[in-house]
Parts: C-alpha cells; sequence; structure tokens
C-alpha cells in the first residue's frame, strides 16, 4: 500500500524563495568542500588505522595484496607451537609434517616471524643451535632439531655421521645479530653460549673444515669423514656440504653462497664486537669481511658472461647457475655486477626452485624492481604454485611485505625505525597494524609515495627515519616543514626524509610537499 504524499503547489512566491535559499547553500557547499581538501592530512589520519582491532593486521586499497598477505599469514601461524612440546616455543622451519626446525630455514623464516610477534620462539630455536655445537661434531650443531628436542633422526644418526651444510653456522650468526636489531634482545650479544658459538663458528670451524681464503682452491669435497666411508650413506657424504645446493653430486668443493654467508657472518660478529667494545676483533672481523667480499668480487665474477661464479667443482672449473645470495646479503655494491644478477633472477623466477624463489620479493624490493616484486609476492601465494605450503614461502611473503613493501628497518642499536614506501601505484596505500618492533607495537600508514603515518601504540620513545624515493626539497611533519636528510637505497636510487622523534601513544604525519627533484639511480 502506498503511503499518501502531499505534492506542495509551484507558484511564483515558492520559487522566489528557492532562489533565496539555494544560493547560501551553494557558497556553503564549496565552503566546506575547500575547508576539507585543505584539512586533508587530518582526513588522513582519521581513515588510516580505523577498524584498529589490536590484532596484527595487513590492509590496502589492492585487495589482491590483502589476499596474498592474510594467506601467507594463516598459513605461517599454522605452523607455530607455543610451548607444548619438549622443546620449548617453536615453529616449523623444514619440509612440511617433519614437526621439526633446521638451521637454513630458521635464518631465513626469522624476519617474517619477528614481524609475526614470534620473538620467543626465534630465540628459543636460536639457542638451541647455539648450545649443540660441539668439537664431536667438528664444530657443527645439529642441522634439524624436532619438536621432542632431539636431532631430527632424518638428519643425525650420531656425531660422526649427519647431514650438515657448511653455511649454517654463518647463517645463524648472521640471524642472531638481525634477532637483536628487530627485537633488543640482549641475550643474543651478551649470552656466553652465544658467544661462544660465534667464537667457535669463526675460528674452529672454519679451520676444521679448510674454509678459509687461502684453502678455497684446494680444499677437498669430503672431509672429517668416519673411517669406513659408505658412498650410497648420505649421512656420510652430505656431512660437510660447503653450500646449500645439494644437486652436484657430491663434487661441489666451494659454493658462492658458502663464501657470501661467511662473509654476512664477519659483519655481523664485527658489530656485535663493537657493542661490547672490544675494538681488537672488531678490527678482525671487519678485515676478514672486507677479505671475502673482495674476493668474491674479483675472483668469483665472469667478466665474459656478466655473471658470478656459482659453484667450484672438484675438477677446478666453475658452474654457473642463479646468484640470489650475493643480494640478498647484499655483498656488492657495483652495479655492473648487481643489475646483470639482478636481471637474471628477474627472468628465472618461475624456473628456481621454492626455497629461492621465496626471498626473491624482498631482493627485487631493495633493489628497485618494485613491480617485479609484487608480481613474485601473488606467484608465491598462488594456490597453483608448486610446494607454496613449504613454511617459508609464507613467513617470507609476511617478511618481504614488512621490510621489502614498506620499507620497516628496525634498529635498536640506535632506537630507531626506518621506513620507505615502495609501492608502484602511487594512488595506492598500504597499512601495517600492530607491528611488534622492539618491545613497542607500531601501526605504519603509507599513502602512495609521498605520505606515511606511523602511531606508536604501546612502548617508549623511539626515532622515526621516515624516508621517501628520490630527492624532495621540502617534507611536512605534522603539517610543519622540517629540515630534510638525504640517502640511497642499496640500489643506488636516491631517497630523502627526515627524523622525527615519537612518543608513546603519538601519531605522527610525514609528507612530501613538492614533485621530486630527481628519483634517478
Amino acid at each position: 500500500m502506498k503511503e499518501n504524499l502531499y505534492i506542495y503547489p509551484i507558484t511564483k512566491t515558492s520559487c522566489e524563495m528557492l532562489k533565496k535559499i539555494a544560493l547560501p547553500l551553494y557558497l556553503l557547499s564549496i565552503f566546506l568542500l575547500i575547508s576539507a581538501c585543505q584539512n586533508n592530512e587530518d582526513s588522513t589520519v582519521d581513515l588510516a588505522f580505523e577498524n584498529d582491532t589490536g590484532a596484527f593486521e595487513f590492509r590496502s586499497s589492492d585487495k589482491n595484496l590483502v589476499e596474498a598477505f592474510d594467506w601467507a599469514n594463516e598459513q605461517a601461524m599454522s605452523y607455530v607451537h607455543d610451548g607444548e612440546d619438549p622443546v620449548g616455543k617453536w615453529y616449523e622451519a623444514a619440509l612440511p609434517n617433519r614437526q621439526a626446525f633446521c638451521m637454513r630455514d630458521v635464518a631465513h623464516q626469522l624476519t617474517g616471524a619477528n614481524v609475526l610477534g614470534l620473538y620467543e620462539h626465534n630465540a628459543n630455536m636460536l639457542y638451541k643451535f647455539a648450545s649443540n655445537i660441539s668439537e664431536s661434531k667438528d664444530w657443527c650443531s645439529y642441522w634439524e632439531i624436532n619438536k621432542d628436542d632431539v636431532p631430527a633422526p632424518v638428519d643425525y644418526r650420531n656425531d660422526k655421521e649427519f647431514w650438515y651444510n657448511l653455511p649454517a653456522n654463518f647463517d645463524i650468526l648472521q640471524a642472531a645479530y638481525n634477532h637483536y636489531l628487530w627485537t633488543g634482545e640482549k641475550q643474543m650479544v651478551e649470552d656466553p653460549v652465544f658467544l661462544n658459538f660465534y667464537e667457535k663458528t669463526l675460528t674452529d670451524y672454519i679451520d676444521r673444515w679448510d674454509l678459509s681464503l687461502d684453502k678455497v682452491y684446494t680444499r677437498k669435497r669430503f672431509m672429517n669423514m668416519v673411517e669406513n666411508v659408505d658412498s650410497n650413506d648420505y649421512f656420510h657424504v652430505c656431512r660437510g656440504i660447503p653450500g646449500y645446493d645439494e644437486g652436484q653430486g657430491g663434487r661441489m668443493t666451494m659454493g658462492l653462497d658458502q663464501l657470501v654467508i661467511m662473509a654476512a657472518a664477519f659483519r655481523s660478529a664485527a658489530a656485535i664486537a663493537q657493542i661490547s667494545g672490544d675494538n681488537e676483533k672488531f678490527n678482525d672481523y671487519s678485515e676478514q669481511y672486507n677479505a671475502i667480499k673482495t674476493f668474491i668480487d674479483e675472483q668469483w665474477w665472469d667478466e665474459e658472461r656478466q655473471s658470478f661464479k656459482t659453484f667450484l667443482m672438484d675438477d677446478g672449473t666453475f658452474k654457473f647457475a642463479e646468484n640470489k645470495s650475493v643480494l640478498f646479503y647484499q655483498l656488492t655494491e657495483d652495479s655492473l655486477k648487481w643489475q646483470p644478477t639482478l636481471q637474471d633472477l628477474q627472468q628465472k623466477v618461475r624456473e628456481v626452485n621454492i626455497e629461492t624463489a621465496s626471498h626473491l620479493p624482498e631482493v627485487f624490493f631493495q633493489y628497485g624492481e618494485h613491480e617485479a616484486a609484487y608480481e613474485t609476492l601473488l606467484y608465491l601465494c598462488d594456490e597453483n604454485t608448486e610446494r607454496r605450503e613449504y613454511p617459508e614461502v609464507s613467513f617470507s611473503v609476511v617478511g618481504s611485505i614488512a621490510t621489502g613493501l614498506m620499507g620497516i628497518r628496525p634498529n635498536v642499536r640506535t632506537n630507531s625505525i626506518m621506513t620507505v614506501s615502495r609501492l608502484s601505484d602511487n594512488d595506492a596505500w598500504v597499512e601495517l597494524q600492530n607491528v611488534p618492533v622492539f618491545q613497542n607495537k607500531v601501526n605504519l600508514h603509507h599513502a602512495g609515495l609521498s605520505k606515511s603515518i606511523l602511531t606508536n601504540k604501546e612502548g617508549e620513545v623511539f626515532t622515526w627515519n621516515a624516508f621517501f624515493l628520490g630527492r624532495h626539497k621540502t617534507i611536512n611533519v605534522d603539517g610543519e616543514p622540517q629540515r630534510v636528510l638525504f640517502g640511497n637505497e642499496i640500489s643506488g636510487q636516491k631517497t630523502t626524509g627526515v627524523e622525527v622523534t615519537v612518543q608513546p601513544g603519538q601519531t605522527v604525519v610525514v609528507e612530501v610537499v613538492e614533485e621530486a627533484v630527481s628519483i634517478e639511480q
């Protein structure tokens, strides 16, 4: 049944009244529109972090990116165990369903795990590896530990017969330092168990396995073996693989990644020595880092092929494959070397194994290939991608979005958090809510490439180094221009930023207020 409507008759008088009312209303609407534009900063703050439930969450104008992150977040958390097992708090970092974690995968999943707030899990697993180094295992630890707090039987029989990839000790060392930078957990740089692990790794372990630079071209592939070697027993032939690649039929005597990760470990060890005030070790480790870095740049680069050499074989020849490690661990600043390496990786995203592909988004973001990073993220999360259930995939996706796309880089030593938006679309926006950094929780919102908003939700005061790609003359902090700082990405791309002190509970808006002067590398 229709409602009764009363139609007002249109008269000359009513038309005159409408004219008198319409003009003021029109002018009022224009005024409100101008006011809204002028107060756009405030409206952006209202939009950012809305519906904050206190839970860790990623939001974006890009639905595909949100779906990818949500899948990765849920998948990663499904591998988390909160102390119900004898080993304590841990997460799966090995082949699915092994109920175990291995050294390589923990080192590579650690950043994503910290983004997810798994501080205690990371610390516990790192401690398990550090505490089990021993001379009886030729200064190795346990390659893989299971939920029952014992070496996984699939990789260990006894201290003379077990699987071990030699980059592992070095990877755990640099991962422990990175854990300290993100969380501020002093155990990583003060605990005697960890310090002993670092010391033995950088001395006795290198000596026992002939890993020093003067032994690279003469070392043997098989060392420290049992008396009666069985070439069909992988506990014999895979004890001491000098790289993470396991497909060279026992003929590889040195992998490029072995050298790269060893250099990264010396770089981290030098920083740890600096923290403790040990200048002698700081100088020693810094020299060894630079020596290995120079060795790689000068002796493991093939100018004709425009590629790093990947494997040194037992007949003295080299083989070539993908060389992600040089970029992942940031071991070369020479654009004539990293650019061909980067281009090669872009062409091989769907060819390399899923373990390698997992970290390509982070590499692409760091080296300026943002669109390639985005496409690789979606590929990793696609339900049709084979082995996407491998734990390293989901943890790495979470880590790449936080550190790559959103550019979050904490440094507890300076009590600072650096950010840079690496969005490909200036009209897009991304946001992480309740990210654990140090003992804080922060919200971070990037609106395109020119505005960032950060809230210090929980925890103490810290410094926010808010950077943007390109050279800019003016950056406003909460509407007021501030002195700008200039920097560079690892790729050489120029950046401009400001340094802001963020108090507990404070929200700060930082915005570029003019076009970039230059965004060239």
